[in-house]
């Protein structure tokens, strides 16, 4: 047996021992004597201590996600705000330019070229659907992506139908509270 010192016994050493111990039991037709019966208690004790330990783990690494990802939202609301100035920084540029092009002409005005670099106004097309509604009436120019659902399914199945492709699986986990 490995689970003497609940300071160094690993989760698979508890494994091991639990499968051991089943072995002793089989081969002992479920008998115990003092020997078995003190290793079972050790094993108990052992795996009370690493399952309260592996909570603590859980807990602490839990707790550490959720600081990153405030952390990961908190840096994500900066980058936008840094976007954002970005974009009026353009829209500023944008207004010199155009300025430029009343007091120079177009063609002059439209480009400027300096050592750091080159910028230039450039003309765009840009889609502006003012009527949603007769778009989507029209049902041209409309994708449909289809969505399984998998509730409405999970519960057909459950409800005993039988959904071509697809099969309720059966999984354990650990759960701490």
């Amino acid at each position: 047996m490995t689970a003497k010192s609940t300071n160094t016994v690993t989760s698979l050493d508890l494994y091991r021992d639990a499968q051991e111990l089943c072995f002793q039991l089989e081969a002992n037709e479920g008998v115990t004597d003092e020997q078995l019966d003190e290793a079972i208690d050790a094993f108990l004790e052992g795996s009370e201590d690493k399952l309260d330990r592996h909570r603590y783990a859980i807990d602490s690494f839990n707790n550490q996600a959720k600081m990153y990802r405030a952390e990961v939202q908190r840096l994500q609301g900066r980058a936008r705000m840094l976007e954002g100035i970005a974009t009026r920084i353009k829209n500023h540029a944008k207004l010199v330019l155009e300025a430029r092009c009343e007091l120079l002409g177009d063609e002059a005005g439209r480009k400027l070229e300096t050592d750091q670099g080159i910028v230039y106004l450039r003309n765009s097309t840009k889609l502006v659907i003012e009527d949603e509604d007769a778009v989507i009436a029209a049902n041209q120019y409309i994708n449909f992506k289809p969505v399984i659902d998998k509730r409405a399914m999970t519960a057909a199945i459950k409800a005993g139908d039988e959904v071509e492709g697809a099969h309720l699986a059966e999984s354990t986990s650990a759960v701490f509270k």
